[in-house]
């Protein structure tokens, strides 16, 4: 199984249409793929699963989308020049082991230029440190509202989809 992990708790954000984007083209060709939309945690959750206070909903999320997975694409926005703190709050309050072993892409999003490059450098650091193994080539979606119609929720650039379909076809050998 690979879980598609949208990086942000964001409403309606610019990740889910990545993400999406991944998850049905990885069904396209056959994958198991499911995504994490980082809305769906409980609010407190860092509250108390990173104090060790058990939380139903979010041991339930650690099952289906860590442990059940082989594989990870993170979908990775920019904020202030690196990636969002939800993110980190969810790496934070799961037991490094679950990581171990597992292997995973990032994808860099940004209204800007660069794509997240910084902050996939950082993540690919704690990801690293978790012992996960980060496949080299790391799409960087740069000014995205030029690239997908926001209303209809879809990537429009046939670019971009070409690049996403080269990326996934290549991962999944990874």
């Amino acid at each position: 199984m690979i879980s598609i992990i949208s990086g942000t708790n964001r409403p309606l954000s610019n990740s889910m249409i990545v993400a999406n984007t991944y998850k049905n083209l990885l069904e396209q060709q056959g994958e198991d793929a499911q995504v994490l939309n980082l809305e769906e945690l409980p609010s407190e959750f860092m509250y108390s699963a990173s104090y060790g206070k058990k939380d139903n909903r979010f041991e339930a999320i650690v099952q289906q989308f860590v442990t059940g997975a082989s594989k990870f694409i993170f979908v990775v926005p920019e904020y202030n020049g690196s990636f969002p703190g939800v993110l980190k709050s969810f790496l934070d309050c799961i037991s490094p082991k679950l990581w171990h072993d597992k292997k995973s892409a990032i994808i860099g999003l940004s209204a800007g230029r660069a794509g997240n490059l910084r902050g996939m450098d950082h993540l690919t650091g704690i990801l690293h440190y978790l012992q996960v193994e980060v496949y080299s080539k790391k799409p960087k979606l740069s000014q995205f509202d030029k690239l997908a119609d926001l209303e209809k929720r879809t990537i429009t650039d046939e670019e971009t989809l070409a690049l996403i379909e080269k990326h996934i076809s290549k991962f999944l050998k990874f």
